[in-house]
């Protein structure tokens, strides 16, 4: 299933759709298409490059969510220190909780969650 996200989707800052998208583009699109969540807010005026406008939108974004633990379809959002730096969707692969994320150096990729997590300062889950 993964794989069918790495052929539609391409990394673009700012980008929300249909294909070309950034790290929320990416998460709000698959969670709404995939696992029927609400379509939240597009941000598309909010520079990624910006951390700190990005981050400031993240997390007014995390408020209409609720947090929870890792799980099949969760936001993830992710900190370096004190700012929200970059979001994926926690995704079951073979019995195995990862994150699918897309980011301007990879694309779309799925990473397991411990390998995931530890590349950040904290990862805050949200259903």
């Amino acid at each position: 299933m993964i794989e069918q996200w790495q052929q539609r989707f391409t990394y673009k800052d700012s980008g929300r759709g249909p294909n070309d998208v950034d790290c929320f583009g990416f998460a709000r699109i698959v969670r709404h298409e995939q696992f029927g969540a609400p379509l939240l807010p597009s941000r598309e005026h909010v520079d990624p490059r910006d951390k700190q406008a990005a981050g400031a939108a993240l997390l007014e974004v995390g408020e209409h969510l609720a947090p929870c633990e890792p799980q099949h379809g969760a936001f993830a959002l992710c900190y370096i220190g004190a700012i929200a730096w970059h979001c994926g969707v926690v995704w079951r692969v073979d019995g195995r909780l990862g994150v699918v994320e897309c980011d301007y150096k990879r694309g779309v990729r799925w990473m397991p969650l411990r390998k995931f997590e530890r590349l950040f300062t904290r990862v805050e889950y949200y259903a």
